[in-house]
């Protein structure tokens, strides 16, 4: 009884500090499970030059920027291609850095440490910083299988 008590508390205090490192916790029958976020994500740049690579995350170069994300940014509106090709800071790069972000978060290829849901709230809030530093993860994708 007392080995049984100090493994529960073991693996307890070893889900906690996994679960605060890593945010997610995934539970199975059998065991519990800690999900370690990924650690991949493709630039801009990769995504402007490998449309091919973009069926699979089920958004097109040519869906509407402001629609996607659920904001009002650009009048006149733009592309998710004219975002991901738009250069310089501000706006330009929160919507660079977004479709990049949105792209590696759908893709079913990436490891990407980012929800959809959670790249859309960061460029709701304007975070391009933030957004940037997981798009420069690493890219996987070398070409366009689709």
């Amino acid at each position: 009884m007392k080995g049984n008590l100090f493994k529960a508390i073991k693996c307890f205090v070893v889900l906690v500090v996994a679960l605060a490192l890593c945010g997610t916790l995934l539970v199975s029958t059998s065991r519990t499970t800690v999900f370690v976020p990924g650690d991949e994500g493709c630039t801009p740049g990769y995504w402007k030059n490998h449309l091919g690579s973009w069926p699979p995350t089920g958004y097109s170069p040519n869906d509407n920027f402001d629609t996607v994300f659920g904001v009002n940014y650009f009048d006149p509106d733009i592309t998710l291609e004219q975002a991901v090709n738009a250069r310089g800071g501000g706006l330009n790069k929160l919507a660079r850095h977004g479709t990049a972000a949105l792209l590696n978060a759908a893709h079913p290829g990436l490891a990407y440490p980012l929800s959809v849901a959670e790249v859309m709230a960061l460029v709701q809030y304007g975070l391009a910083d933030s957004l940037a530093n997981f798009n420069e993860y690493g890219c996987p994708l070398n070409s366009d299988p689709w």
